[in-house]
């Protein structure tokens, strides 16, 4: 089985940062799209500097489950709690302010806007001081140099793997308690992949808390402290990604492989 040497060394060096406690519980939740049961009955957890995986085919309900975390869709049934609070009917801006930000797929940039002015949409909620905007956009021109070097041009006439460095620099303006990134490796080259998820390695060291939806299970895994896979809506298995990343069926099923 092909793996990415970079991430699998690091991995091993991924560690939680103080007390493990569960900061988002997701607890028996469903959604629903008319008729059609989207996700059902759906408990996840992630823990304070922990980095989840969400794996599953597209379809499987994982997009779904992410917006409803994040206050855009409603749930009929469950409950969503962070940092201790019911938060299950909370509203998209009321999960910015407490800090949970989601990086969506396909990125959502504004094309005819310029990247600086993209990133700084990411802080419009926090009501920071000129000053500490300025710190803020230095760290993420340090974290993405495309991110200075292109700071001028129009987001919509930037790469597909441009565009998605300029998307987590919004989401990470924000400055999240827990970061939720959906399809961060969709359509980009298997280079970009690996350098997609060497920043979410980056991001764990500050203490963040991350949770990733993917279709590419053995990049997701290979980041993750714990991963949970969801078939047609539902959450099938679950535990720990080292373990899950050898496990025969899901590399079956998700990697296309029989054996390591």
């Amino acid at each position: 089985m092909c793996r990415m040497p970079i991430l699998d060394a690091r991995r091993a060096q991924i560690k939680r940062v103080g007390k493990i406690e569960m900061i988002l519980n997701v607890t028996n939740l469903s959604l629903a799209y008319g008729s059609r049961i989207a996700v059902d009955q759906a408990s996840m957890t992630v823990a304070a500097s922990e980095c989840v995986a969400l794996v599953g085919a597209n379809g499987a309900g994982k997009s779904t489950l992410l917006k409803s975390i994040v206050g855009i869709q409603n749930s009929f049934g469950g409950s969503i709690s962070f940092d201790g609070r019911d938060v299950t009917k909370w509203t998209p801006e009321a999960a910015v302010r407490a800090g949970v930000i989601l990086c969506p797929e396909g990125r959502h940039l504004f094309p005819e806007m310029s990247v600086r002015d993209n990133l700084l949409l990411g802080a419009t909620k926090l009501n920071l001081s000129n000053a500490q905007t300025r710190a803020k956009i230095k760290e993420i021109e340090e974290l993405f140099p495309v991110v200075n070097e292109r700071k001028n041009q129009l987001a919509g006439t930037l790469s597909g793997g441009e565009q998605q460095m300029v998307a987590l620099g919004r989401a990470l303006m924000s400055q999240p308690k827990l970061l939720i990134l959906d399809e961060p490796s969709l359509g980009l080259a298997p280079l970009l992949v690996e350098r997609v998820f060497e920043i979410v390695l980056t991001i764990l060291e500050t203490g963040c808390s991350v949770l990733i939806a993917e279709q590419n299970v053995q990049s997701a895994l290979g980041v993750a402290h714990r991963a949970y896979v969801m078939e047609a809506g539902k959450i099938v298995k679950s535990g720990d990604a080292s373990r899950l990343s050898t496990d025969p069926a899901l590399l079956s099923a998700f990697i296309g492989v029989d054996e390591i």
